[in-house]
């Protein structure tokens, strides 16, 4: 859901294809803008493209075996779907972009995006990688001033697990009472689901704080489909 509210705040509309019935993006953007399918199946994203007259695609494959916030020993509970979703992508679109966390930076292109909040003045450090099909501009006029906030950005408080200090023991007490937040988990910590929704710039009550969790700010997508739309504008009406 977040990356669609990216995609209409951007002017667009988007229609979602997924593995489960997915009730609150239904209820957020219409019965008529979801189909239940495989994603990576070249057959059905090929009938969603067609249903919906797509100028693009994007796609997110499940994280978790990429992911570094589980542990070694525990096994992924999905499978590596990057390289067949970026076949599925090649062959169907062309324009498109893949997005994933910073795990998986070694099976992406190594001319993938970071995107991170501190870019866009967001209350969450919530860093994601973008593969795409055309040149995205970070202008370095945001990049500079976003390095200086995400240096003085700290969870304090709201962070889940507590520092080691030198000799490896936890520390007594956190650091200060934090400015940005940790929206992950099955659950808020020491905060409200609000203040998260708040903090990724997510309208409040739209999802429940476990879609919350697993969802990208939507002014990330906003950016990416944005810049996907003025390329797609200058190769098809030449359009600078």
């Amino acid at each position: 859901g977040g990356s669609s509210d990216g995609v209409r705040r951007a002017g667009g509309a988007s229609f979602g294809v997924d593995s489960a019935e997915q009730a609150d993006f239904e209820r957020r953007f219409g019965s008529t803008s979801f189909a239940k399918g495989d994603a990576t199946s070249w057959s059905d994203m090929s009938a969603a493209r067609s249903r919906s007259c797509a100028v693009g695609a994007g796609a997110s494959p499940p994280c978790k075996f990429y992911s570094t916030a589980r542990r070694r020993e525990d096994a992924a509970s999905q499978p590596p779907l990057i390289d067949a979703t970026r076949d599925m992508l090649v062959a169907l679109f062309a324009y498109w972009w893949m997005e994933n966390v910073l795990g998986a930076r070694r099976h992406m292109s190594r001319r993938a995006t970071e995107l991170d909040g501190a870019l866009f003045g967001l209350r969450v450090a919530r860093a994601r990688l973008f593969e795409t099909s055309f040149d995205v501009h970070v202008d370095e006029w945001l990049r500079q001033p976003a390095a200086k906030l995400r240096a003085r950005c700290c969870l304090g408080a709201r962070r889940r697990w507590r520092r080691l200090d030198t000799f490896g023991r936890p520390e007594c007490a956190p650091c200060c009472a934090g400015n940005i937040f940790a929206v992950q988990g099955t659950s808020p910590w020491r905060c409200t689901a609000e203040e998260c929704a708040d903090a990724m710039g997510v309208d409040r009550g739209v999802m429940s704080y476990d879609r919350l969790a697993q969802s990208l700010p939507p002014v990330y997508v906003e950016l990416i489909f944005a810049q996907m739309c003025m390329r797609a504008a200058h190769e098809r009406f030449g359009a600078p």
